[in-house]
């Protein structure tokens, strides 16, 4: 696939703009009417599609995504970070707890110490194995694990937005760039007609003059 030949390109640090051109050269070589900005604007919208069919599945993969082309772009872009918004939320969630504090103590030291007494019997049940987590410790994991889809949601909206408005203009853009087309090739048309008169009033008057 030509995007596939043309993806560690496109990703390069400098401007991609001739890597845009010669796609669509080829392209137009293989006689579809396309030009660089189409070019462009159909792999931004396929890299949004994929993003957000990607985000669908969920954190741990969940179902498969139903867009047909899921498979063949993720061929494409799958392996780049920058596509994969869960390790994205994933390293940025990793790297707040490591230069923070946590404001969870350890299991052991939260527990207070039971000396055993004739008068009462132990708070565990005898044959138990182990002790369950205490429910603060249990809400928090629930918060975290929340706290990290809203962030998930709110960077794919982000991405959504930026991408549409994005199309957006360059739609607008190669609009306009299709109605100056126009308009020139209108002045061509009109200045053809313009030298088709002036020959025939050439020929005409040369006709004329032959005459006498």
């Amino acid at each position: 696939m030509l995007w596939q030949q043309k993806v560690d390109d496109l990703r390069g640090p400098r401007k991609n703009s001739h890597v845009y051109q010669e796609m669509a050269a080829e392209m137009q070589m293989q006689g579809y009417d396309v030009n660089s900005s189409s070019v462009k604007i159909k792999i931004d919208n396929l890299t949004a599609k994929y993003r957000k069919a990607k985000a669908g599945m969920g954190t741990t993969g969940g179902s498969p995504a139903s867009w047909h082309l899921f498979e063949q772009v993720h061929q494409i872009i799958g392996g780049f970070s920058i596509n994969n918004v869960e390790e994205l939320i994933e390293e940025s969630f990793e790297d707040s707890m490591s230069s923070s504090p946590t404001n969870i103590s350890p299991l052991s030291p939260s527990l207070p110490q039971l000396s055993p007494s004739p008068s009462c019997s132990s708070p565990l049940p005898s044959g138990s194995g182990g002790a369950t987590l205490p429910p603060s410790i249990s809400s928090a994991a629930t918060s975290t694990r929340s706290g990290k889809q809203k962030q998930m949601d709110r960077l794919v909206t982000i991405c959504e937005g930026i991408q549409s408005n994005f199309s957006e203009a360059m739609e607008k853009f190669t609009k306009s760039n299709d109605e100056l087309v126009e308009i020139e090739k209108a002045k061509l048309v009109a200045m053809q007609e313009l030298q088709r008169d002036a020959r025939r009033l050439t020929d005409g008057l040369l006709y004329f003059l032959n005459r006498f």
